[in-house]
């Protein structure tokens, strides 16, 4: 299991992420954390990795990160698509809201956004801004 509701396979371990993040009140929770988004905007990002995040995951939530990986997508039994970022290692987190990343598939990118984490529905990255590292196709 990687934490996020999936084996590291990418196979569905009992919840899919789709579900986890309706759980969560996506809507309501992204309108609520781009407020405090622009509250905070001055306050810079802390550069980590992924296996820092996995790592540490409980003590980085609430932290505004800036982290790179390539961003793969799953499909959920119900066919809808989750969009996580992961680096050579499979170290994952889901990117949120939804669909943001979909133009990225397969693409090196850094992100920047507010990370959180939840035993019951692993690890979140709410995006504030994506910039690819590589060109499209490369």
């Amino acid at each position: 299991m990687n934490g996020i509701g999936a084996r590291d396979d990418g196979t569905s371990a009992g919840t899919s992420l789709g579900a986890m993040a309706s759980k969560v009140g996506v809507t309501r929770r992204w309108m609520a954390l781009a407020a405090v988004g622009l509250l905070v905007g001055a306050c810079g990002a802390s550069e980590v990795t992924l296996r820092r995040i996995v790592a540490n995951q409980e003590r980085m939530s609430g932290r505004r990160v800036v982290v790179s990986g390539r961003v793969v997508a799953f499909e959920d039994p119900d066919g809808t698509m989750d969009y996580i970022l992961e680096d050579y290692q499979q170290n994952r987190v889901l990117l949120l809201p939804d669909d943001i990343a979909a133009d990225y598939v397969g693409r090196q990118i850094e992100v920047t956004g507010l990370y959180e984490f939840d035993p019951g529905q692993g690890r979140v990255l709410w995006v504030e801004e994506i910039r690819p590292k590589e060109p499209p196709g490369g």
